[in-house]
């Protein structure tokens, strides 16, 4: 991934949701730039974020932030400023 972001950052990232027998559904793309996270700070707020969503205490990953930063260039840590959102649902 991270030689693709260099060579092509336009992304796009899909959410599906559906209802257990499928007969309702709703996705939402997004579309932007992906962008390699290489500033610690960045990486920092990153691994914090996904450990509060995992439900682990903040600084969980730190030192995952201080391996990714050690060769940001090889890193699939990206974010990708949304450009486009567009999304479709047959929900009521």
């Amino acid at each position: 991934m991270a030689q693709c972001i260099q060579s092509n950052a336009n992304a796009a990232f899909k959410i599906c949701d559906s209802d257990p027998d499928h007969r309702k559904w709703r996705a939402v793309i997004v579309e932007g730039k992906a962008e390699r996270l290489t500033e610690k700070k960045d990486v920092l707020y990153f691994v914090r974020l996904l450990a509060k969503k995992m439900g682990r205490p903040e600084h969980s990953f730190d030192a995952l932030a201080d391996k990714i930063t050690l060769h940001p260039e090889t890193s699939n840590t990206l974010r990708l400023p949304l450009k486009v959102i567009s999304g479709r649902t047959n929900w009521p």
